[in-house]
């Protein structure tokens, strides 16, 4: 500000020193010149709203220019100035809040939502709030009206995702497969009927078709109780997938011992004969096994080990975590889910044929 108001000041000195030399300057030179001087910097400003005609005529006819831009230099810095600060205040206010004081009605001072003094309490706001009038007055001040006004507002708010949310179906049914995670719509079809049945073919159409790139590891013998609970499932997962590249890995000869006990009890035990067995105690440290049975799924395109189940080993569960590994890892598209692709998928028509002849009791006409 100091420096500002002295070069002022010796502009107004030079100013008035070379007064007579400029009264002497002829009407030619002073054509040449204003056609010459243009601009914002030889004292060219239409916008003289901040100076009044007096301090204009003050400043004289040829002193006028260069003091007039530095006053409006001068009003510019105080208006950058103050917008600064503004934006300063905001960003502490956003990133490194203040306390804020307040005075109560009866003169007592207090910081607000400290929390020893109830009446020192207010609303905190998100700054999404404060950009909503109806939300914001309602909680800064939360008189009737105001909360009939915030409450006509939701209202409006919620109609708008209403239709929104049927836009949004009925543009994704619209868009069919092509939308990327197409996999039921409402109002396509039965999703506890035929989509149910006939997606669970699809998914384990898709798992067999992709079975060649992985194969199955299945730790055992930590915790005896529930490998023997998931024994008759994991035989029939077995039995039911004779193609699977699997085979099991027991902590200890003990542990694989007591599995091998439990043979003469159960038949389906016979579906075990052909897999093969490791006995390593070192790789369930390697690869934490907390307790069995355990999925690893070995992709061999990736090269890398995935723990993909933990518990009761079962044919259902396994296609699912299978099949959302194989969406996750880009073995197929979420898209192939899509009501659509499922109707088309293997053996459906047989699924057809065998619900009309079997559940409904009527000869299906091919």
């Amino acid at each position: 500000m100091k420096i500002i108001n002295s070069i002022i000041a010796s502009m107004l000195i030079f100013s008035f020193i070379n007064a007579g030399e400029k009264e002497k300057t002829s009407d030619k030179d002073k054509k040449t010149s204003s056609a010459i001087e243009r601009g914002y910097q030889f004292g060219d400003i239409k916008d003289e709203e901040e100076l009044s005609k007096e301090e204009m005529e003050k400043l004289g006819a040829d002193e006028g220019n260069i003091i007039k831009i530095l006053l409006l230099q001068l009003q510019e810095d105080k208006k950058q100035t103050k917008l600064l600060t503004e934006i300063k205040d905001i960003l502490a206010e956003e990133f490194s809040p203040n306390p804020k004081e307040i005075t109560l009605e009866d003169g007592t001072k207090c910081i607000v939502n400290k929390g020893d003094d109830e009446r020192c309490n207010r609303m905190p706001m998100i700054n999404e709030v404060k950009r909503i009038p109806a939300i914001r007055e309602a909680y800064e001040n939360p008189t009737m009206e105001n909360i009939k006004k915030r409450e006509m507002w939701y209202a409006w708010y919620t109609l708008q995702v209403k239709s929104d949310a049927y836009k949004k179906v009925q543009a994704i049914r619209e868009l069919g497969s092509e939308y990327p995670l197409a996999t039921r719509y409402e109002g396509t079809v039965d999703s506890k009927g035929w989509d149910s049945t006939v997606r669970d073919l699809h998914e384990h159409n898709l798992w067999k078709e992709n079975n060649k790139n992985f194969e199955y590891k299945v730790f055992l013998g930590v915790n005896k109780a529930l490998d023997m609970f998931s024994f008759t499932s994991l035989a029939i997962l077995i039995r039911n997938n004779p193609d699977l590249n699997i085979k099991f890995v027991f902590n200890s000869q003990e542990s694989y011992e007591h599995w091998k006990s439990q043979y003469k009890n159960i038949s389906s035990s016979s579906n075990f004969k052909n897999v093969p067995v490791v006995i390593d105690s070192e790789i369930f440290i390697t690869n934490k096994i907390e307790t069995t049975p355990t999925m690893y799924l070995y992709d061999v395109k990736k090269d890398k080990d995935t723990n993909i189940h933990t518990g009761r080993i079962d044919e259902i569960s396994t296609r699912k975590k299978v099949v959302s590994y194989m969406i996750q890892e880009g073995h197929i598209k979420s898209n192939q889910l899509d009501t659509r692709e499922i109707f088309k998928t293997k053996g459906v028509d047989e699924k057809i044929e065998n619900y009309f002849n079997n559940t409904l009791g009527v000869d299906y006409a091919k």
